[in-house]
């Protein structure tokens, strides 16, 4: 998933088909999906393995069974847990699909509200749900459906989207948002965007917090509430990111991808990349470029 400046840029949905299905593994599809939001709702049934997911300020580590929900313009994202390995099925959808743009009461009272920010949702549903085993039936005929991908199916993935709403929403999982909250959102989305176009320079929460217009503590305080994570540890997983990319892409050597991807200090990025990936950069590129030259 490409993410520009974390709205995300891909395209999830059409007119003809408002959605999109994607069979999810990490590492061995993408190493993670870093910070960002969408306008469309997003649905993920975990296979096996786990991942660190951050949604809307909640940081949570998945297992398998778990249905993780994450609303429109929630600002969310996976990383891998150590050197575990992660398979999940991820449905991303138009909220129109759903009859968001009706002037229905459902669409009135639910779906556009969805849509603000003013309602939420409880990101993750586990097997402790008091309701799980409905909830476990619908994520099972949702991707059943989804993977189908034909009229007579989408009938059926609208019933089942539907009906997995309706049980959250009866059960109080689907809520109010905290007044305070799109606010807070909306108060660091111009640090985000500078964030993603001058990851690779010196950026320091001093000029973070002067973007925003709040003192440094606050700053550091909305940051974290908000996404999860710090603003120097989100502005890691950015630049090692970038650094994956040019290990497999450019002849530069450690040194000087480390350098050119914003970090000052060669031990940090080995450690930071280390922690991210579970390997070093040098054994990156040896395993990626000799699995990309085995497949030529």
């Amino acid at each position: 998933m490409e993410i520009i400046n974390r709205r995300e840029a891909k395209t999830h949905s059409s007119e003809l088909v408002p959605y999109s299905y994607y069979e999810s593994r990490i590492p061995d599809y993408f190493p993670g999906v870093p910070l960002h939001w969408h306008q469309e709702l997003e649905i993920n049934y975990i296979r096996s393995g786990s991942g660190e997911f951050i949604c809307g300020g909640r940081r949570f580590i998945s297992e398998p069974g778990d249905i993780i929900v994450i609303a429109p313009e929630v600002l969310h994202a996976v990383y891998r847990t150590e050197n575990k390995s992660h398979r999940y099925d991820t449905l991303v959808v138009n909220m129109d699909m759903l009859g968001a743009s009706q002037n229905d009461r459902c669409s009135l009272d639910f779906f556009k509200p969805l849509l603000s920010g003013r309602l939420t949702i409880h990101p993750r549903i586990t097997e402790s749900h008091d309701r799980y085993e409905e909830l476990k039936s619908c994520a099972e005929n949702i991707f059943i459906y989804a993977r189908k991908n034909g009229v007579p199916s989408d009938f059926m993935l609208k019933a089942e989207l539907l009906r997995l709403l309706a049980i959250l929403a009866e059960n109080g999982d689907i809520y109010l948002t905290d007044e305070r909250h799109p606010d807070r959102i909306e108060t660091i989305r111009p640090a985000l965007e500078y964030i993603s176009k001058h990851f690779t320079e010196t950026v320091t929460i001093d000029d973070l917090a002067e973007l925003s217009h709040l003192s440094k503590s606050y700053f550091m305080s909305s940051f974290k509430k908000s996404t999860g994570i710090g603003a120097i540890e989100y502005m890691n997983h950015l630049r090692i990111k970038r650094a994956r990319e040019l290990l497999l892409c450019s002849e530069k050597n450690i040194s000087e991808i480390a350098y050119a991807c914003g970090f000052t200090n060669l031990a940090n990025f080995n450690r930071q990349f280390l922690k991210q990936n579970g390997i070093s950069p040098r054994q990156y590129r040896k395993l990626n470029k000799n699995t990309i030259s085995s497949l030529q």
